[in-house]
């Protein structure tokens, strides 16, 4: 699959690169960052984002990316939006997370990356859910429930259903939400 860079993507890229950096959480220039994300991406108002939030499309893929409103994005959080990814209302997610909506394929001709099949799943997270920091949400995951909750440190490899509570590697149901 060959990949291309659109000059949007590059722009895209530029703006969070400055917009993202530590300095940038004066009060002034953090309301810059709030104002451009939302201009760049398809976002809901009374969002915030932290310092080192980054958004990528890999691979020339055409993923899109919508956020709901008033959700919170922690500090040096990495979200994937290359098979499409949804963020409803009122989502909060923690310190450190990636986010992952494609992968490369384990089955090709060879071990080089331009000989594997690229595989995408497209990822809601639902309205009131919480990733708590230094998660791993894996491709295959395609929803994380309604007022979901996914504890620090884990690694989401299927979908998650509303108001479950997960953890641990890979994330289990250790309770529920009421």
């Amino acid at each position: 699959m060959a990949a291309h860079v659109t000059l949007s993507e590059i722009w895209r890229q530029l703006v969070q690169r400055c917009t993202g950096l530590y300095a940038c959480n004066m009060p002034p220039l953090l309301q810059f960052r709030i104002w451009a994300y939302g201009r760049l991406f398809k976002a809901g108002r009374g969002c915030s984002y932290a310092h080192g939030v980054c958004f990528e499309r890999h691979h020339g893929l055409d993923g899109r990316l919508v956020i709901g409103k008033h959700v919170q994005i922690g500090h040096d959080v990495t979200l994937d939006y290359s098979g499409g990814l949804t963020l409803e209302d009122h989502v909060w997610i923690s310190e450190g997370s990636y986010i992952l909506t494609h992968d490369h394929g384990l089955h090709g001709p060879g071990l080089k990356v331009d000989t594997l099949t690229l595989e995408t799943n497209a990822l809601t997270v639902g309205r009131d859910a919480w990733i708590g920091g230094h998660c791993i949400i894996l491709p295959k995951a395609s929803r994380i429930g309604e007022g979901a909750i996914v504890g620090a440190g884990s690694v989401v490899t299927k979908e998650v259903a509303p108001f479950d509570i997960v953890a641990g590697n890979p994330a289990r149901v250790i309770g529920h939400r009421r």
